[in-house]
């Protein structure tokens, strides 16, 4: 849906809402870290609202705390894209998704 309507802050707003609470729970990692999700994340995660960035990164930092989701997030590109959330307020969350993904 977020992708389907890029230029609809509100919609992706309530769509990294849904995602981030979901990403709390452990079995949701996998999903949450497949190729298809990750994309729609890291696409949204270039979009100018703080918020959604705010979120993404709370995602991203949720789901590699698994092994298994921080392969897949790492043969996505993931690093790529904690390049672009490194900046401003985004970069203690970075730098704590960049910490879990050497474990």
């Amino acid at each position: 849906v977020a992708l389907k309507y890029p230029s609809e802050p509100v919609i992706q707003h309530y769509c990294c809402y849904i995602l981030s609470i979901y990403s709390f729970d452990t079995l949701t990692h996998i999903e949450l870290a497949s190729a298809k999700m990750l994309q729609v994340l890291f696409s949204m995660a270039e979009c100018e609202t703080t918020l959604v960035k705010e979120l993404i990164c709370t995602i991203l930092c949720n789901v590699s705390i698994c092994p298994e989701a921080r392969g897949q997030m790492i043969a996505s590109g993931i690093m790529e894209v904690l390049t672009q959330l490194s900046v401003r307020s985004y970069q203690s969350a970075a730098a704590g998704i960049v910490c879990k993904m050497s474990m």
